[in-house]
């Protein structure tokens, strides 16, 4: 099937390119991925002429939420799959709105009656696995490109030009200037990849991480090999992949939320330039105070139910970080990591069959005799509802 076969099956880009709208491309990343084989459900739009006519166009015909992205910039359709459509003003010619962008696998254009646009042969760049870029001013103009460009490598898989790699270094301390929520947005893409570790030690190479996290960059290094043992242990892990790919929040996977953990824990960093969901940021707090818990003591039972108490429904997270910085095995954790989400959800004994026992009023003294009792369980002291009971008789009573 060739590439405009290719565009014209789905029914959103069908419906558009046969209304009459002569100066309409389709751009980016969902062009690119259709050219190399992969599936995208997002997709660029740029178009000369009324841009938020036509987009509310498509909302009604699709059904879609019509969003105001940017008011004489981008409008935005977000259909019921969650999949994105942008339309942008397209204010100059074609050649030149390719020419402002920022890698020259994004440079490509379509439409019905021109076919591929590929000025800064991007095909080519394409064939070649390469992330090049097209203009250093255009870095300048939006310095979150930088980091964009190591997210686009890991994504694909690519390598980026030596030349390039000049110029990210030169515009990284620009990064200052960009929101906190772009920032963080890109650097969870680049976290959620399987293969971060590679490409955020490229990044680190390039002095561009320590511009965003404020660490210096030795040890910036030394936490980039523990990401890379977390990359490696994905066979180990193959039973808890589904869980370790679902999404917390903001986009961020559960295997994300690990890698930034090993980024920041045994670290005091500054990350005033990331901005995470409250979500997120209840997560990450969660599973770097398990570890600290985790190393303040000898690794006991004990010491274990505490730092999985901390951590609460991130349990699994917590027992992988701890398993890959301990240098300890990451399955028999997760295990008991498991076995403490099992117990705090289904715990022997209710509040009200303990206020029976003892006779006491609802309060404080019930909430810390379920966690005794929950500590028992998950040292294996107690088992059983009657072994429960027993225990409250000989240490309450």
């Amino acid at each position: 099937m060739d590439i405009s076969k290719k565009i014209l099956s789905d029914p959103v880009n069908k419906w558009l390119f046969k209304q009459p709208n002569k100066h309409l491309y389709l751009v980016g990343g969902y062009l690119r991925d259709l050219l190399i084989g992969r599936t995208s459900k997002d997709r660029d739009f740029v178009f000369k002429g009324d841009a938020e006519k036509l987009a509310r166009q498509v909302a009604r015909k699709f059904n879609g939420t019509y969003i105001l992205l940017k008011e004489g910039l981008t409008c935005r359709i977000v259909l019921k799959d969650k999949s994105v459509i942008d339309i942008n003003y397209l204010t100059a010619p074609i050649e030149e709105d390719l020419a402002r962008r920022d890698f020259t696998i994004n440079t490509i254009a379509w439409s019905p009656n021109r076919g591929l646009l590929d000025p800064f042969n991007g095909l080519n760049d394409i064939k070649s696995n390469k992330i090049r870029m097209i203009n250093p001013l255009n870095l300048k103009s939006d310095p979150l490109r930088v980091l964009r460009a190591y997210r686009f490598a890991a994504q694909l898989g690519y390598f980026i030009t030596p030349e390039t790699r000049r110029e990210l270094q030169k515009f990284a301390k620009d990064l200052k200037f960009t929101a906190p929520e772009r920032i963080t947005d890109e650097l969870v893409k680049l976290l959620n990849n399987p293969n971060a570790g590679k490409h955020l030690q490229i990044c680190i190479n390039d002095n561009v991480l320590s511009h965003i996290l404020n660490i210096e960059q030795d040890a910036l290094s030394s936490k980039i090999r523990l990401i890379k043992t977390f990359d490696r242990s994905n066979n180990t892990l193959s039973t808890e992949s589904n869980y370790l790919q679902s999404e917390i929040s903001q986009g961020m996977t559960r295997s994300a939320m690990i890698r930034l953990a090993l980024l920041l824990a045994q670290a005091h960093p500054t990350i005033k330039m990331l901005k995470f969901s409250r979500a997120n940021a209840v997560a990450l707090k969660r599973i770097l105070e398990a570890f600290h818990i985790s190393t303040s003591a000898r690794m006991d039972q004990s010491v274990l139910y505490r730092a999985f108490n901390k951590a609460g429904e991130n349990s699994i997270e917590a027992a992988v970080l701890i398993g890959i910085i301990m240098r300890r095995q990451i399955l028999p954790l997760i295990r008991k990591a498991k076995e403490f989400i099992y117990i705090r959800n289904n715990p022997l004994l209710s509040g009200d069959v303990i206020q029976e026992m003892l006779g006491i009023e609802p309060g404080h003294k019930i909430g810390v005799i379920l966690t005794q009792l929950e500590e028992e369980q998950f040292k294996g002291n107690i088992s059983s509802v009657l072994e429960a009971k027993r225990w409250i008789i000989h240490n309450l009573t």
